[in-house]
């Protein structure tokens, strides 16, 4: 069964995005969120093919580290491409005033 979860998450993805699909201004956010999956699905099972780690690694960072990369990728298309910017999608180097004891807060939770 566990083979089938990421066809599973294909499929849902589709159905919730197929909606959207007929506005001309979203099929730029549709297309990023399904490149984005398929870098989040398929990347951590081809670092396994990768020469192998360092015995003192005890955690694979090749996958995450290869789906931060292509996702940051799948960002700048937007960016040069469909005319977002990177402060609609969250990146900023300014931040709110008083918004640090709050993100402090979720992070030590997390």
């Amino acid at each position: 069964m566990a083979g089938a979860a990421p066809w599973l998450a294909w499929l849902a993805a589709v159905l919730l995005v197929a909606p959207g699909a007929r506005r001309a201004a979203a099929r730029p956010w549709l297309l990023s969120f399904l490149a984005t999956l398929a870098l989040a699905l398929l990347l951590p099972g081809l670092s396994a093919c990768l020469p192998s780690l360092p015995s003192a690694m005890q955690w694979n960072w090749a996958g995450p580290l290869l789906v931060l990369a292509g996702t940051l990728g799948v960002a700048s298309m937007l960016v040069r491409r469909a005319g977002v910017g990177w402060a609609e999608m969250g990146f900023t180097a300014v931040q709110r005033s008083g918004s640090l004891r709050p993100a402090l807060a979720v992070t030590g939770l997390a």
